[in-house]
């Protein structure tokens, strides 16, 4: 009797730490600002929820499972729900009406990006992404059908559940203030992106790259100053290029 009595409270709390831990992992999925105030719950093989956290917006987060292939951690607004669980029962085609939002900025692993009932080939490693679920046609849109660690595609192109797969974060990079200045910089195509892709220091001129601030030796120039990183220019390989960075005057608001 005291050695049952004396577990139960150990049981519950380990159980009470996995809830946790799945919670956590479940709202890091998303945008913060859509994350705080969303539900959070299990999805079953059939789609099925067992929430977790009660929310108070049209959210719902979900803690994948790292053990099992396509089991992701995701957020998804009630049309990415609808077409998600249409595509966990195998129904023959998505029945949200209109286009529909998944965040999986944790990453996935996935059977295939061409087969949507794929659930046998090897594990195809995903990075941070989000979707939007809508028709799209990749040729129409001039976009690739290939999974990749950058830019977009139509994942499950030719199919009715082809929809626009969107590498990394919608809030990367800086948001744009008045007073923001661009820097017009010109470099080949396969050349390293570390003149592009560090941080900057201002010297009451245009910012130098991050090439240039390493050899300055001024480390702390990370830390005091940044730089919007938005490069409008298209890949053209072998020929120079044109980028262009926004100065930023003020930090921007993240998420």
């Amino acid at each position: 009797m005291y050695d049952t009595m004396r577990s139960e409270p150990a049981e519950h709390s380990l159980a009470d730490e996995i809830k946790q831990e799945k919670i956590r992992r479940a709202l890091l999925a998303g945008p913060s600002c859509i994350t705080r105030e969303a539900t959070v719950a299990e999805m079953d093989r059939e789609g099925n929820l067992t929430v977790l956290r009660a929310g108070t917006n049209d959210w719902v987060c979900v803690p994948g499972d790292q053990n099992l292939i396509g089991a992701t951690d995701m957020c998804l607004d009630p049309m990415g729900m609808v077409w998600m669980q249409d595509l966990m029962a195998r129904k023959p085609r998505p029945t949200n009406t209109s286009p529909g939002l998944i965040y999986m900025l944790n990453g996935a692993t996935q059977h295939s990006y061409t087969d949507p009932f794929d659930t046998t080939s090897p594990a195809i490693p995903i990075g941070p992404h989000w979707m939007i679920l809508w028709p799209f046609d990749a040729q129409a849109a001039g976009l690739g059908t290939v999974m990749r660690d950058a830019g977009a595609l139509v994942m499950f192109a030719g199919t009715p559940y082809a929809h626009l797969h969107i590498c990394g974060s919608p809030w990367d990079g800086q948001e744009y203030h008045p007073g923001d200045r661009a820097v017009h910089i010109r470099r080949r195509a396969r050349q390293a992106k570390a003149m592009t892709c560090g941080p900057a220091k201002k010297l009451g001129k245009p910012f130098v790259g991050a090439r240039q601030l390493a050899e300055s030796g001024d480390v702390g120039a990370v830390a005091r100053h940044k730089t919007a990183q938005i490069d409008s220019s298209h890949e053209v390989a072998g020929r120079p290029r044109a980028s262009v960075r926004l100065t930023a005057q003020k930090p921007a608001n993240n998420r």
